[in-house]
């Protein structure tokens, strides 16, 4: 059973299908979804949400990937404390793979294989509120993950 207030998905993903097929199973199981279609709107969406999140995160996407993302993350101790990753991809090999599993690691994310079922989304989706902190961490340095410049 999730704990109250820890029941908010952010959906990134460049396919609407996807987005939408998401939106519908995660809001029948009582979630309040936010969907964006590229990494640079989910790092905007990251920084200024006001509440953790469960973050759904395609690899392949346009502007900034689901990797690129999980970079600037795993550089940004603040997004990593805030919220819990699932990177989605259908990709099982390769060095993209590797790369993706070293940063999931490093973080506490996890992979969420496509094709994927709706009990799986569920299931791996609920796993990871449970993991979501009681209070949102604020955010003490820039975008970028470097510490804001004294004035």
């Amino acid at each position: 059973m999730r704990r109250p207030n820890h029941n908010h998905v952010l959906v990134v993903d460049d396919d609407v299908a996807i987005r939408q097929l998401l939106r519908v199973l995660l809001e029948r199981a009582g979630y309040t979804v936010a969907e964006v279609d590229d990494g640079e709107r989910a790092l905007a969406a990251l920084h200024n949400c006001p509440h953790p999140l469960v973050v759904l995160l395609d690899v392949a996407m346009p502007r900034r990937d689901g990797i690129g993302v999980l970079r600037t993350v795993a550089q940004h101790a603040a997004l990593r404390a805030r919220h819990v990753y699932i990177l989605m991809t259908a990709s099982d090999s390769g060095a993209p793979r590797r790369e993706a599993a070293e940063l999931l690691a490093q973080i506490g994310g996890e992979f969420l294989p496509k094709p994927f079922s709706n009990r799986g989304v569920l299931r791996v989706v609920g796993r990871a509120a449970q993991r979501l902190p009681a209070a949102i961490p604020p955010l003490s340095e820039s975008r970028d993950g470097r510490p804001p410049a004294s004035s």
